[in-house]
C-alpha cells in the first residue's frame, strides 16, 4: 500500500487509488466527483485523500503519516505545451492548476487558442508577435489583430533572440522609390503576387497598434536570405525614437549600431525623417562618425546638397554598395518593432 500511496501522491493526475489483490491502480477521479462510475468490487480496496478541514490545504495531506510531503508538480508533468504546474493550495476537484503558455488553454493546457488569441480563456487579442512568445515559438508567419477595424492579419515574427520582433516593413533596393515616405504617412504596401520581402509595409494604424506593445525598434539587411546579421544593423528604444512623430534630423541614442564595420554601443547616431524623406541613418555625425562615408557628386541636380551624403537603412539618395542593404538590386531592408 505504501508504494501505491506514494505513486498516487507523486502523480498530480491521481485523485484516488485502489488495490485489487496485489495490483495498484491509480485513478484520475474519485467517488465524490463521479459517483456513478464507481462500482463496488469485493476484490478491491479503494483509498481517497483525506481532507483537512482546518488547514484546507493539499500540501498538508502527507503530514499525518509520511516522512516528507510530496510536490506532484516536481514528480510529474501534467501541464502540456510548456505550461507551468502549480500545486493547488485549496482543496478542490484537482490537485494542481496549470499556467498555460500563450496560445493554449484548458485544465492541462491541452487546447489551442484560435489564431490571434491568447490567455487562459483565449479571449485576449494578440496585437504583436510578443503575444506568441512562449519560449518555444519558431520564427514564421502569425496572425495578430490591428488596423482601423481591429481585424486579423498576417505578420512575420522573429523569435531568434531575447527580443520578439514584428516585421513592419521590408523592401528590395530595386523597389526603394516606392518607400520614400515617413512612417507618419499611411503608405501600406501588401500587393498580391509580389514577394513578401520585396514590397511590404503595414498600414499606419497597424504600425501604431504594434508600437503600443513594443519597447524597441531595429533595422536589418537581407533578413530574408541571411537571418539576423549584426553587420549593417541598428537597434534602439521606442522611448528614444518616436518613429511616427519624428520629423527632424539629429542625434538619436541607440543600443547598438554597425554600418559597414563601423560600430558603437549605447551611443548616438544621426537619423533623419521628414514629410517627404523616409527614416534612415547617416554615419557622418554624432558619436558614430565614420571617416569613410561616401559623398555623391550630384549637386547640379537641383536637389538639396544636404542629402548628397551616404544614407543607410533607407532613402538611398546616395548609397554605398558595401552596405548590405544597398549591395545589389535584390538586397532588402527591414524595419521591425519588438520587445
Amino acid at each position: 500500500m505504501t508504494e501505491c500511496l506514494q505513486g498516487c501522491l507523486s502523480d498530480c493526475l491521481c485523485l484516488s487509488f485502489q488495490i485489487c489483490h496485489s495490483e495498484c491502480q491509480l485513478c484520475s477521479s474519485n467517488k465524490d466527483l463521479t459517483p456513478n462510475d464507481w462500482i463496488e468490487n469485493p476484490d478491491c480496496v479503494a483509498f481517497e485523500f483525506w481532507k483537512n478541514e482546518t488547514e484546507n490545504e493539499l500540501d498538508k495531506q502527507c503530514d499525518q503519516g509520511c516522512m516528507t510531503s510530496l510536490n506532484c508538480c516536481v514528480t510529474s508533468f501534467p501541464c502540456l505545451h510548456g505550461g507551468k504546474c502549480i500545486v493547488a493550495k485549496q482543496y478542490s476537484e484537482q490537485r494542481f492548476v496549470c499556467k498555460c503558455s500563450n496560445g493554449y488553454h484548458g485544465h492541462r493546457c491541452e487546447k489551442m487558442c484560435s489564431p490571434g488569441f491568447k490567455g487562459i480563456n483565449c479571449d485576449e487579442k494578440i496585437i504583436s508577435c510578443r503575444g506568441y512568445n512562449n519560449g518555444s515559438a519558431v520564427s514564421g508567419y502569425y496572425t495578430i489583430f490591428g488596423g482601423k477595424n481591429n481585424h486579423t492579419y498576417t505578420v512575420f515574427c522573429d523569435f531568434s533572440s531575447n527580443t520578439t520582433w514584428t516585421l513592419v516593413q521590408s523592401y528590395s533596393f530595386e523597389n526603394k522609390d516606392k518607400f520614400q515616405s515617413p512612417f507618419s504617412v499611411n503608405n501600406a504596401s501588401n500587393r498580391k503576387n509580389v514577394p513578401f520581402w520585396k514590397n511590404r509595409r503595414l498600414s499606419k494604424s497597424k504600425i501604431n497598434s504594434i508600437i503600443s506593445d513594443s519597447t524597441k525598434w531595429r533595422f536589418t539587411c537581407n533578413y530574408d536570405s541571411n537571418g539576423t546579421v549584426y553587420i549593417d544593423y541598428v537597434r534602439g528604444l521606442t522611448t528614444e525614437l518616436d518613429i511616427i512623430h519624428f520629423n527632424d534630423a539629429g542625434c538619436v541614442k541607440v543600443q547598438y549600431i554597425n554600418v559597414r564595420g563601423w560600430s558603437c554601443t549605447n551611443c548616438t547616431v544621426y537619423m533623419m525623417q521628414f514629410h517627404d524623406i523616409p527614416l534612415h541613418v547617416r554615419i557622418d555625425f554624432c558619436e558614430l562618425n565614420a571617416n569613410d562615408w561616401k559623398e555623391c557628386d550630384d549637386h547640379g541636380s537641383g536637389r538639396d546638397p544636404w542629402f548628397d551624403f551616404e544614407s543607410s537603412f533607407g532613402y538611398y539618395g546616395c548609397y554605398n554598395t558595401e552596405h548590405r542593404c544597398s549591395s545589389s538590386l535584390s538586397a532588402t531592408t527591414q524595419f521591425w518593432l519588438g520587445g
